[in-house]
């Protein structure tokens, strides 16, 4: 699990970048991989998408595919001081979760 601390206004913005990457850290660029994206805690998900210009799913859906490897996540912070909890999944990759530490 990885932490990382933010301001703590209300309504603060976090962008993360999500690349699916093998053994090497090198970006797989050609295969399409579903991400599955789960906010819990002090925050939620108001925007999930890639940078494919054809693709046809919604950009308030918790689940994307990848485009050239990658998908970007937009995190909202809502009114409490609790640690925001991003679950990252994808089929045939290890679950990641990011906490976005709180006010304490």
């Amino acid at each position: 699990m990885s932490k990382y601390s933010l301001s703590y206004k209300e309504d603060e913005l976090s962008y993360l970048n999500i690349s699916i990457v093998d053994d090497h850290e090198i970006c797989d660029t050609f295969n399409e991989h579903k991400v599955k994206v789960q906010v819990h805690g002090g925050g939620d998900l108001i925007g999930f998408g890639s940078s494919d210009p054809k693709s046809l799913e919604y950009f308030n859906e918790a689940e994307r595919t990848t485009y050239n490897g990658k998908v970007l996540a937009i995190i909202r912070r809502n009114i409490s001081n609790e640690d925001i909890v991003v679950n990252i999944a994808s089929n045939n990759i290890d679950e990641m979760n990011i906490v976005l530490e709180g006010k304490k």
